[in-house]
């Protein structure tokens, strides 16, 4: 159970940090 939460917040993570710089790029 805990491990599937900590598999869902890292995938979310992961995703966060992908758009984040995608976000950055488009700023620049």
């Amino acid at each position: 159970m805990i491990n599937k939460v900590n598999k869902n917040l890292n995938e979310k993570f992961e995703w966060s940090e992908i758009n984040y710089s995608k976000v950055k790029k488009i700023i620049k």
